[in-house]
C-alpha cells in the first residue's frame, strides 16, 4: 500500500498545509450578527456581516420554502500554514421554527447553510429544503444546491 503525501514547494522551503474549519455552536435562533466575532486574523465589520446574510437570504430557493428564516450563526474556514490563516469560506447558517408556514411542516423546524466565498464574496453553495428534498427528522437541510442553479 502506497501513501501519498501532499507539500507545497515554496522556494527552497516547505511549507505544508491543513484546513481550520471554526464553526461557533449554534446560537438561539434571535442571534444578532454583532454576537458573531470571526476568528483571529479576519477582520469583518457587522455591515458586512450583514450583508452576507442578506445575499443568503436572496436564494430564490431559500425564499421559495419559507420568507421566514431566522439567522442562526456563521462559522469560517480557512487554509493555516506558517504565516496565519487565509480565511476562505462563511457557512451562514439559518433555521425556521416548527410554526412557520412552509410547504411541508416538520415538529423541529427546518435548516439551510449557505457556502459563501470571503474572496469574491459570491455564493458558492447552498443547502435548504426543497419541494422534491425535504425530510423532516433526516436532512432538514435538504440537498447541496449551487446557487447558479437560482
Amino acid at each position: 500500500m502506497k501513501t501519498l503525501h501532499l507539500a507545497i514547494i515554496i522556494g527552497v522551503g516547505i511549507c505544508t498545509m491543513t484546513t481550520t474549519i471554526l464553526l461557533p455552536p449554534f446560537l438561539n435562533t434571535k442571534s444578532r450578527i454583532d454576537k458573531i466575532h470571526p476568528p483571529n486574523g479576519l477582520v469583518m465589520s457587522d455591515d458586512e456581516k450583514q450583508k452576507l446574510v442578506d445575499e443568503a437570504l436572496n436564494i430564490t430557493g431559500i425564499q421559495a420554502w419559507s420568507n421566514q428564516w431566522q439567522f442562526s450563526t456563521m462559522g469560517f474556514s480557512g487554509i493555516s500554514n506558517k504565516t496565519g490563516t487565509d480565511w476562505k469560506y462563511v457557512f451562514i447558517m439559518f433555521h425556521l421554527p416548527p410554526d412557520a408556514k412552509t410547504p411541508y411542516s416538520c415538529d423541529t423546524g427546518w435548516n439551510a447553510r449557505v457556502e459563501i466565498d470571503l474572496h469574491t464574496k459570491k455564493i458558492v453553495n447552498a443547502w435548504y429544503p426543497t419541494m422534491q428534498d425535504h425530510e423532516c427528522h433526516g436532512n432538514e437541510l435538504g440537498p447541496m444546491v449551487v446557487k447558479n442553479v437560482k
